[in-house]
């Protein structure tokens, strides 16, 4: 359930407490599951990407990539966007940031995901977007930690101020192992699996009809 009455910009400096309640927020809306969720490779949006389902009928099953020159309206999203936004970290573009969050919450569109990211400013700033978007958006919105955007160690900590995907371009898995070892890079889906699980949480593929590798199994 949303706290409609939480305001995540007096957490700003707090961002440790802040996780506390994006933790707690993704634990309410999904249990102990993150998602692993691959994603095409795009650049750092200067405002804002959204990657949009083709057609059932097209061929590509890549989404369409599409940039925007600004914070979609929430009439304008579509059913299972995933959406890039670029969160400066000035005063102003944090309040803008929350008001944006709260107008997405009041009209929620089905399968949405959004995935924060910036591109100056330092990780707890990144993780306080991650933290602000969990708690303020319903659990039919995913908020989803870009390991090649926001860099992989820090989308890792994302899970743990409320992340529930953990979304980018997978490598594909060694068929042998290097140098002896079975160890896996960790851009494959196992790797990214292993990184859910040493927070202390379940990876899960996201794709239900996608063949489950023995490191996304439960």
């Amino acid at each position: 359930m949303i706290d409609t009455d939480f305001d995540p910009l007096s957490l700003y400096d707090r961002p440790a407490r802040l996780g506390e309640h994006g933790s707690r927020a993704r634990r309410e809306a999904f249990g102990e599951e993150v998602w692993v969720r691959p994603a095409p490779a795009h650049p750092l949006p200067a405002v804002a990407t959204c990657l949009r389902p083709r057609p059932a009928a097209s061929p590509d099953d890549e989404p369409e990539v599409i940039e925007l020159g600004a914070w979609p309206e929430p009439a304008a999203l579509r059913a299972g966007d995933r959406l890039v936004v670029q969160v400066p970290s000035a005063v102003d573009d944090r309040r803008r940031f929350v008001a944006w969050l709260r107008a997405v919450a009041a009209a929620p569109v089905p399968e949405l995901s959004v995935a924060p990211c910036c591109a100056s400013a330092g990780g707890m700033h990144r993780l306080w977007c991650i933290a602000a978007a969990r708690v303020l958006l319903p659990g039919s919105v995913r908020v989803e930690a870009r390991h090649d955007l926001i860099g992989i160690r820090l989308a890792q900590l994302a899970v743990g101020f409320g992340a529930d995907t953990l979304g980018g371009p997978i490598e594909p898995d060694r068929s042998l192992p290097l140098a002896g070892v079975t160890r896996p890079n960790e851009g494959t889906a196992a790797g990214l699996s292993t990184l859910v699980r040493q927070v202390g949480l379940h990876p899960r593929a996201s794709d239900p009809c996608a063949p489950a590798s023995p490191e996304t199994s439960p």
